[in-house]
Order: C-alpha cells, then structure tokens, then sequence
C-alpha cells in the first residue's frame, strides 16, 4: 500500500491574514511616527531659536555694559550703542523688543542683531519691552511662537523668553 504524503509545503490562508495584520500595525505605526517627525522639528527649531534669542540678548547686553557711551539712565532704562554698524537701543541693558510701526524694519532692536531664519516677528502684538515671533509654516503659527520680553525690576530689567506651543 503506498503511503500517503501529509505535508504541506506552503501556508494556510490564516497564516497568510495574521502576516499581513502585523505588517498593517507595523506600517500604522510607522506612518504615525513620520508624521510626527514635522511637529518634533518645529518645536525643536523653537527651542533652537529660544536659545538664540537668549544668547544673543545676554552678549548685546555685555557689548552695552562694556561700552562707556552705554550709559543707562536710572530713570528710565534706555539708553543705546552701535553693534555690528547697527544703532541699537537697550531697555535697562537688553536690547529692546521692537521699534516701529507695523512696517518698520526692526532698526535699533533686537531684530537686528539675530537672523530670525523661519520666524517672523509679529509687529502689531510687539513694543519696546517685547517681541513676539512667529513661526512660518506651522499649522496654527498664533499659537506656535516665541516672546521676548523684558519687565522692569529695581532700576533693572529681567529678560523672559516665553516659548508657546500648542500649535506647533
């Protein structure tokens, strides 16, 4: 009597629907994480610019500081230098936020001294002891931005870089 062969050489259907299941989880998983890859790079770019902001600040407050025609006023805070050929004015040591209007340029704030690469500054929520900076491309830019500030503290001023990121 011949004996009859009762191995398979291939897969069941089952096994077939439990491979492509994983691979789909896999796959939902992985598309996830990509997408998520933009919103870790913008809040990474803002942290990268906060840091800027604050290094920049810190340096143009020396530069004032060690500049005898930087003299501040007591009375008020203001006082100005030239750094890099640029006139800027200074808010009890610290570069002001924002001269101007809503067209000007930036000329004699802290705009000057910094290259705001992906961010824009928001003139017409911006003034003399702040700066509100924008970020270009991100899905709600209002609520993903960056504020330089500066509040007067005992003839001194005390610099806060506020990072806002719930729409980053």
């Amino acid at each position: 009597m011949k004996k009859l062969n009762t191995c398979s050489y291939g897969f069941t259907l089952i096994e077939m629907v439990v491979v492509i299941l994983v691979l789909s989880i896999l796959a939902a998983t992985a598309v996830a994480r990509i997408a998520d890859t933009s919103t870790q790079t913008r809040l990474a770019s803002l942290k990268s610019f906060k840091g800027t902001l604050f290094s920049v600040a810190n340096m143009a407050k020396g530069m004032c500081l060690s500049d005898v025609q930087c003299n501040i006023d007591e009375t008020n805070g203001n006082t100005s230098t030239t750094i890099d050929g640029h006139r800027i004015y200074f808010h009890y040591g610290y570069p002001v936020g924002w001269l101007g209007g809503t067209d000007a340029d930036g000329a004699g704030s802290l705009q000057q001294l910094i290259d705001s690469g992906k961010f824009r500054i928001d003139a017409g929520q911006s003034s003399t002891t702040q700066a509100v900076y924008l970020m270009e491309g991100a899905p709600d830019h209002t609520q993903c931005k960056l504020i330089y500030s500066l509040a007067p503290s005992n003839n001194a001023a005390v610099l806060s870089i506020q990072t806002i990121t719930s729409g980053c």
